[in-house]
Formats: structure tokens, C-alpha cells, sequence
């Protein structure tokens, strides 16, 4: 079925644009303050959940750009989104780039990600 992005759309309609390809991997999004209402980011969360693919939410706000700072802590894209009465964000985790030590730690989240998808 075909429909708009609603925030905390159920998964009993679908919606798609097609303006961008189908995911086809596991989709590790980030969540900085733009990003949350990208039409984009919304796909391929959809997609994701519909393949049944690893889902995990990174929050980057905290890495240091050198000429801006970090940047404010923005929603996380997860919360738009509900299957049944469960709300993804109580489904799928949620890391913090430098308080979890994403540089040494993504890998373990991916399969993490993965096992909880059943891959």
C-alpha cells in the first residue's frame, strides 16, 4: 500500500516514494537535529524493518567537528516510527558515538543489530 510519512506511522501501511533505492543492507542511521525528519532517513528505516534487517540508532551530536563544535543533541528518527503498540525505540538500540566508544565498539552493535533481526 501506498501513503505518506505520518509520524509513528504503523507498519500495516506502508509507504514508499521510490526516490530512493531499497535498502539492502543493514541501515545504521544517525540521529543529529536535521536529520529526524528526513524523508530519506524515514524510508530506510521502513525498508529495513519491512526486509527484517538489523535497526540501530547512532547518536553523533557529541563528535567534534573542528570548525563547528559538536552539535545539539537532535530526536532520534526511531520515534516516528511504532509496530503494533510498540514504539521502535523500546525495539531497537540506541548508542552514543562517544559515550559507547563507537570507534571500537560499532562492529559488536551491527551483529548485535543483526542477531536481534534473526540474521
Amino acid at each position: 500500500m501506498r501513503g505518506r510519512h505520518d509520524n509513528h506511522r504503523r507498519f500495516e501501511v506502508p509507504a514508499t516514494d521510490g526516490s530512493r533505492p531499497l535498502a539492502d543492507g543493514r541501515l545504521c542511521g544517525d540521529k543529529v537535529s536535521e536529520t529526524y525528519s528526513r524523508e530519506w532517513v524515514k524510508h530506510e528505516i521502513l525498508r529495513s524493518y519491512e526486509l527484517k534487517m538489523g535497526i540501530l540508532a547512532i547518536d553523533i551530536h557529541n563528535v567534534r567537528d573542528p570548525l563547528k563544535g559538536t552539535d545539539v543533541q537532535g530526536r532520534n528518527p526511531l520515534e516516528h516510527w511504532r509496530a503494533g503498540d510498540r514504539q521502535f525505540t523500546s525495539m531497537y538500540r540506541t548508542y552514543d558515538w562517544i559515550r559507547d566508544d563507537g570507534y571500537n565498539n560499532i562492529g559488536g552493535w551491527i551483529e548485535q543489530a543483526a542477531r536481534v533481526a534473526g540474521r
